[in-house]
């Protein structure tokens, strides 16, 4: 399954300073509700249809 094009251009899909405003990484929105949950969803999907 290719998630890359849909999670590319999340906001909250890059932890770290890919968004250019911070200086030190930032792993905290792996930890909130977003792109990992999205997978799961589709994941999910695929295994019972």
């Amino acid at each position: 399954m290719d998630v890359t094009g849909m999670s590319l251009y999340r906001k909250d899909a890059h932890p770290g300073s890919y968004s250019g405003l911070h200086s030190g990484t930032d792993c905290s929105h792996w930890c909130l509700p977003g792109l990992p949950d999205t997978w799961n969803l589709l994941l999910y999907s695929a295994y019972i249809s």
